[in-house]
């Protein structure tokens, strides 16, 4: 599943706040820093400077 801020699918390189939470599968991702992990699949975010730096599946 693609992760999405505000309603709008997240890629590598999207500009972010960092306080904005990635969604996955309905709910927000799990956070650790700057690091988000879903607590239904092996997707994790992981924002640097203020852009989306990886998506792991």
């Amino acid at each position: 599943m693609t992760p999405t801020v505000h309603g709008l699918e997240l890629r590598p390189g999207d500009e972010v706040d960092d306080r904005d939470i990635p969604v996955c599968h309905g709910e927000p991702m799990l956070r650790a820093g700057l690091v988000f992990a879903c607590s239904s699949c092996p997707t994790v975010v992981e924002y640097a400077d203020g852009l989306v730096f990886d998506i792991r599946t």
